[in-house]
């Protein structure tokens, strides 16, 4: 979705919010906002704890790698760059 469809989906949102003249059906839309934060922020949380676990997985393998020598020299590396 582009930014321009973004925008225009939360103006459309925007006006049908401001036609509402129902308290009951303006409670059950903002319970319904704030569960589907709560549940994007979960979301958000799982994939960094996901990347974290990832990386730290990355660095105990080259630590591995470099104690069981495999390895190679510094020059090559930077000639590879």
């Amino acid at each position: 979705m582009t930014t321009m469809e973004l925008e225009a989906q939360k103006a459309e949102l925007a006006r049908h919010i401001l036609n509402i003249d129902n308290m009951e059906v303006m409670q059950e839309i903002k319970k319904s906002y704030n569960r589907t934060m709560m549940r994007m922020e979960r979301r958000c949380k799982a994939r960094t704890e996901a990347e974290q676990k990832h990386i730290l997985n990355s660095i105990e393998q080259g630590l591995k790698d470099v104690r069981e020598g495999n390895t190679r020299p510094l020059e090559e590396l930077l000639n590879e760059l």
